[in-house]
């Protein structure tokens, strides 16, 4: 019940990249260690791990864009987003099993960050068997980052638009507050045997309320992507229900929906986060015969999302407020052969949907329309591969 842990990692990562005449690059250094003792407080129903932490991250980050960057106000063609984050931190978790029907996990850490301060993360995690086939969890805590905005959304370097940044409150990183949120959830688990084969139902629910966020808004101009710090509201919702049952011997059966209500207040109001579909439906069927076949089908349903406002833009290069819902079905064949090998064959988009003009004003790519940052589905359609695996153990 008693140990000394520690964690170490390096890594450095170059990153070139070129949209036009749009350039992207980076270069990241970065160290991490992380020291963790283990015990119990009295007997193993109450455990605990404690410890420090350090954190290195260098960036040395350029952005050029053809049709310019404005810095609140201020017009550039070049920008370097430069910085080093030194993280020194300590955390601890205190966790309790009675080893019967509850189990709780509470965990803080304190970070003191060279830029951006003291930052404090609390964390609770709860579970409760109400029966011995009925679990309710629970959990609620505060997440902090700071996000690395032009690498998160490289789609809108492969457009004609300017990049703005305004609202800036400093000048560390990107010129904003780090992102930060609090996030609750709410999970339901039943499981139950039916005609004498087993089953279960899921039932998640998860909120999460940004107080920080670096928000990306294309709807104020399809001129523009712009970048600012979150002055009002931005928050999600997410209920997902799932079921998986085996219909018949060695054939499972998996349902699932997800809602997604993702809203954000933009220059021009509070509005559905574009290009995240509100409605999902999801089935998978798997076989696996006696003879080491393994069949799977999968098909799923994608509902609409909202589109960044194209109304300024010429007739022919405007796109409606939604996408249009639609369906994808994928499926395989594998063959075990012995206990190292498989070969297997499968087509993806089995139903060959895939857009019709995915990229707007496609015919004139350095013209100030060209956009790629819409594209909403498949843009390739049926494709089919083989392969095989060996195992090594």
């Amino acid at each position: 019940y008693q140990s000394v842990g520690l964690q170490l990692s390096a890594l450095t990562h170059d990153h070139e990249s070129y949209y036009g005449f749009n350039v992207h690059n980076a270069n990241e250094k970065s160290a991490y260690a992380n020291l963790i003792y283990q015990s119990i407080i009295g007997n193993t129903s109450h455990k605990f791990k404690t410890g420090v932490s350090f954190l290195y991250d260098d960036y040395n980050e350029s952005l050029a864009v053809e049709n310019g960057i404005s810095l609140d106000g201020l017009a550039v063609d070049k920008v370097n987003f430069d910085r080093t984050e030194v993280v020194p931190g300590a955390f601890f978790e205190y966790s309790y099993d009675d080893l019967q029907k509850f189990s709780l996990i509470a965990g803080v850490r304190v970070d003191q960050h060279n830029l951006f301060g003291t930052i404090f993360t609390p964390r609770l995690h709860v579970k409760y068997d109400l029966t011995p086939t009925t679990s309710l969890r629970a959990s609620a805590g505060k997440g902090t980052r700071v996000a690395n905005i032009i690498a998160e959304n490289t789609g809108v370097l492969a457009s004609s638009r300017s990049f703005v940044f305004s609202n800036l409150t400093s000048n560390k990183g990107y010129g904003f507050k780090p992102d930060e949120a609090w996030n609750y959830g709410l999970s339901l688990s039943q499981d139950f045997t039916l005609d004498y084969r087993a089953g279960s139902v899921q039932v998640d629910y998860f909120f999460t309320d940004f107080k920080n966020q670096v928000v990306l808004d294309m709807d104020n101009t399809a001129r523009e992507a712009r970048f600012f710090g979150l002055t009002g509201k931005s928050y999600s919702h997410s209920l997902q229900f799932q079921v998986d049952y085996e219909l018949i011997r060695r054939f499972d059966l998996r349902l699932a929906y997800r809602w997604l209500k993702v809203e954000t207040d933009y220059t021009e109001g509070l509005l559905a986060r574009p290009l995240i579909p509100q409605h999902r439906a999801f089935m998978n069927l798997a076989y696996e015969t006696k003879s080491a076949w393994k069949f799977d089908y999968t098909i799923q349903w994608i509902g609409r999302q909202r589109l960044p406002d194209t109304s300024q833009n010429l007739p022919e290069n405007q796109r409606s407020s939604c996408s249009d819902d639609y369906v994808l079905m994928n499926a395989q064949i594998t063959k075990d052969l012995g206990t190292k090998w498989s070969v297997y064959l499968g087509v993806e988009n089995l139903g060959d949907f895939k857009l019709k003009h995915p990229i707007v004003a496609a015919n004139d790519p350095f013209g100030p329309q060209f956009d790629t940052s819409m594209v909403w589905g498949p843009i390739f359609g049926r494709m089919a591969y083989a392969g095989f695996r060996f195992r090594i153990k």
